[in-house]
């Protein structure tokens, strides 16, 4: 990552293992730029995120619900997703 955006989660999110899940599917994969990716689900609350990502609705899922992906507009690094629900 380049530096121009930082993510912060509250401790309760990051220890709550339960909320840790690994995705394989192709649009996790094309916006990691890797084999899948590793995500935390968290409320919004419990993050923050200081800088200015940019983002795109993503509306080719395999659950066919859309997400918001974020990313850093500098290097392309992907930030979050956030679902509708």
């Amino acid at each position: 990552l380049c530096g121009q955006i930082t993510v912060s989660l509250t401790n309760e999110a990051m220890s709550a293992s339960e909320n840790v899940c690994v995705c394989h599917c192709l649009n996790c994969c094309r916006a990691g730029g890797s084999l899948g990716s590793i995500n935390i689900i968290a409320p919004e609350s419990a993050v923050t995120i200081t800088g200015k990502p940019k983002t795109y609705q993503d509306n080719d899922t395999d659950r066919g619900k859309p997400l918001s992906r974020s990313f850093c507009g500098n290097c392309g690094s992907a930030i979050a997703s956030k679902s509708p629900n």
